[in-house]
């Protein structure tokens, strides 16, 4: 599978269960905040810069066990922050 095939299903992936996690949690309303899409868009600008500035995270990146982790914790996290955060 070519990395960018891979790449484009893990965000998908990752996108689909962080909706569902805002859904099931009656949080979707925090996607309309400005603040909220700044913040996430400021991070995924972040971790692209890591990966174009030729760091050890885009090394990193090629391990099955750190995309498959790094997804899983991405999700675990959004619903453990939603949990002890509130909607």
């Amino acid at each position: 599978m070519q990395s960018t095939t891979r790449d484009a299903i893990l965000a998908a992936t990752s996108a689909g269960a962080l909706l569902a996690v805002l859904a099931v949690t009656a949080s979707l309303s925090a996607l309309a905040r400005p603040a909220v899409v700044a913040t996430g868009v400021g991070a995924a600008l972040a971790v692209e810069a890591l990966f174009v500035a030729d760091t050890p995270a885009a090394e990193l990146w090629e391990r099955p066990a750190v995309q498959a982790g790094s997804a899983t914790a991405l999700v675990v996290g959004t619903g453990l922050a939603v949990r002890a955060l509130g909607p």
